[in-house]
């Protein structure tokens, strides 16, 4: 009966040391994403989202997944894109930097965009690709809230009508969340 209380009193001891050793944080975004010229006149799109990280001490980096959606449309245009909508869901490697009161971080991996364009004389067109992103960003923590700033870079292109189109491009905002 002691080796077995030793043992749980081992394994409890364990197990409280790696909870104190998870930095996670799931936060909700509000931002801009330019697209490329090949999306003009719709290329600026306001893009909302959810951004959530996983760090473990034993480990040099985290794990992140994030997913935005963005949309623009305009009207009275006599050729071209007239509306776009993508929804894009990522996953990748994630490094903060541990400096005093703001933290620094980068992040990247692989993307999976869904892309509805809509254009005058063609049919819509719903696409889906696999891409790559990466980003930087810093945060600040008060208690359990952190908040912050993040830009980055998506390169993906969908086929439409036999011509490749470019909808990555460029996003910048805000979050704000917790951190636990």
């Amino acid at each position: 009966m002691p080796n077995l209380r030793s043992t749980l009193l081992g394994l409890l001891l364990t197990s409280a040391s790696t909870v104190q050793a998870l930095d996670a944080h799931i936060d909700l975004y509000g931002g801009i994403f330019q697209g490329a010229d090949d999306t003009e006149p719709v290329d600026q799109r306001s893009e909302v989202g959810v951004m959530a990280d996983l760090t473990i001490d034993l480990l040099p980096f985290g794990f992140c997944a994030n997913v935005f959606y963005n949309k623009d449309d305009v009207s009275g245009v006599s050729s071209g894109l007239t509306e776009i909508a993508t929804t894009e869901i990522q996953f990748g490697l994630f490094k903060q930097f541990g400096l005093p009161i703001v933290h620094p971080f980068i992040g990247g991996g692989v993307t999976f965009l869904s892309t509805s364009l809509e254009s005058v004389g063609n049919a819509d067109a719903d696409e889906t690709t696999i891409g790559a992103w990466a980003y930087v960003g810093a945060r600040m923590n008060i208690a359990f809230f952190d908040f912050g700033v993040a830009a980055g870079y998506t390169w993906a292109e969908v086929e439409v009508d036999g011509a490749d189109v470019d909808v990555g491009g460029w996003r910048a905002g805000v979050f704000a969340g917790v951190g636990f």
